[in-house]
């Protein structure tokens, strides 16, 4: 399995996520989900200052993760 490029913090029935990923998959760059509501990524995110979802920080390959979120959004 190929190394994910981006890690995207989501939540569930959330129509801006689902759009990210839908994106993600369809421009094949490969990414990891850490949902909010599961164990506590809640707190990780929240304790990177970060209180909306969906978030998206660069594991790699891409250096602006924020103008990947204004292109897939």
């Amino acid at each position: 399995m190929e190394e994910p490029d981006i890690l995207v913090y989501i939540s569930d029935y959330n129509k801006e996520c689902e759009k990210v990923i839908q994106n993600l998959k369809k421009w094949k760059i490969p990414y990891e989900t850490k949902n909010i509501n599961e164990n506590n990524h809640m707190k990780e995110l929240q304790d990177k200052g970060i209180y909306g979802i969906p978030a998206m920080y660069s594991l790699g390959l891409l250096n602006n993760s924020c103008f990947l979120l204004q292109l897939i959004l």
